[in-house]
């Protein structure tokens, strides 16, 4: 139970941080690039902090739910048209 409470304590920074990372690659069209652009950085940020601390997750499941994270907030910002799409000139 010790550790859900840990978790639910680092969700809001870790949103927050995935949100900043996605708009920091954003670049129209790259979606699979961008996505292995953010989920590195989280890696990386992850190794980081577990050779200083303890975390309460194992790295594979926190990229795993960072990914479905990406997937839900890029499907949000298009649905609010943050990201701008190209438009498609028909022929």
């Amino acid at each position: 139970m010790s550790k859900i409470l840990e978790l639910l304590k680092l969700l809001p920074a870790l949103i927050a941080a995935v949100m900043a990372l996605i708009k920091v690659f954003e670049v129209p069209e790259y979606g699979k690039e961008k996505k292995a652009a953010v989920l590195l950085v989280v890696g990386l940020i992850f190794d980081t902090l577990s050779s200083f601390i303890e975390l309460p997750i194992e790295k594979e499941k926190a990229l795993e739910f960072v990914g479905k994270a990406i997937d839900a907030i890029v499907a949000f910002f298009n649905a609010i048209n943050i990201f701008k799409h190209k438009e498609v000139n028909p022929t």
